[in-house]
């Protein structure tokens, strides 16, 4: 059965709003996307269309066939279809506006991608959608979009509070732009400094500080990569972050005070946090032995 929708869909929407980019790369640490053919139980449910899919709910259920596709629109009425599993989602034939097409409803973080792409060729769009049940998190006060690739010098008040919404490859380059002595502090936040360094782990391109960023932390970019793995399977990622989230606060705090901000008696308390982080002798390898 070939399915038929006319909503209006905002056209070109093949790149996500920067905001909803950046709360689905954060939740990417959350959930593993393994490239299988997608079970009922991880598929099913309702889902609720962002950016130019507002307005629009996508409800997938399980029969003995494959699945079924309940595609809703407040403004448009209602379409069903068939869909086969495919890895990673569900494919079905769906019309966009008069012009058919293939559906592909595939797992993301935090929902699901819809990436329709016409018979014959032409445009591909893409669409996402949030679980229901899932409440999407605001991105954090101060949050900074990513530097241009080329910039010479990075904040690094905005590169702690936003480089957890940005890709690997945007967080690799804006690292190297960071001044020596701002690396440094950060490092003495073990929590944070092995958040870091799975993100630069992951990076396309390897950034020119990744070899420093490694030095002395007891582990390598697959020791990360793989305890980070083993700690989202055994559900202590989330315990993880924590811990990240409360570290940072420290490392935010001590990178302020070397940039001249906040008063010396915050500063005072912000180095001695500082100094017992550095004492304590922690890596990346002692973090990631606790997840």
């Amino acid at each position: 059965m070939i399915a038929y929708l006319s909503v209006k869909l905002s056209a070109g929407v093949n790149v996500l709003s920067k905001a909803v980019k950046a709360v689905f790369l954060l939740f990417s640490g959350f959930f593993l996307l393994f490239a299988t053919t997608a079970t009922a139980q991880e598929l099913r449910g309702v889902y609720h269309g962002l950016d130019g899919a507002q307005g629009i709910a996508v409800q997938i259920s399980p029969v003995q066939s494959g699945f079924v596709v309940d595609i809703v629109s407040g403004s448009s009425g209602s379409t069903r279809f068939e869909a086969k599993p495919i890895p990673n989602g569900v494919r079905g034939p769906l019309t966009l506006q008069g012009q058919a097409g293939i559906a592909d409803f595939l797992r993301i973080p935090a929902g699901l991608s819809m990436v329709w792409q016409p018979n014959g060729g032409g445009q591909q769009l893409v669409y996402a959608f949030k679980h229901q049940q899932l409440a999407l998190p605001q991105l954090p006060p101060g949050y900074k979009d990513p530097p241009p690739p080329g910039a010479d010098r990075v904040n690094p008040i905005d590169f702690l509070v936003s480089y957890e919404f940005w890709e690997a490859a945007q967080v690799a380059r804006a690292y190297d732009g960071l001044d020596d002595k701002y690396r440094v502090i950060m490092k003495s936040f073990a929590t944070v400094h092995t958040d870091m360094l799975w993100k630069l782990c992951r990076a396309p391109i390897a950034p020119d500080q990744l070899t420093d960023a490694l030095r002395g932390q007891g582990v390598t970019c697959r020791d990360v990569q793989n305890k980070i793995r083993n700690a989202q399977s055994t559900g202590e990622f989330s315990n993880f972050k924590r811990a990240v989230h409360f570290e940072k606060q420290g490392a935010t705090l001590a990178v302020e005070c070397a940039r001249g901000i906040n008063t010396a008696s915050v500063c005072a308390r912000a180095a001695a946090r500082t100094q017992q982080a550095t004492l304590s002798l922690e890596t990346a390898a002692t973090v990631l032995g606790r997840y």
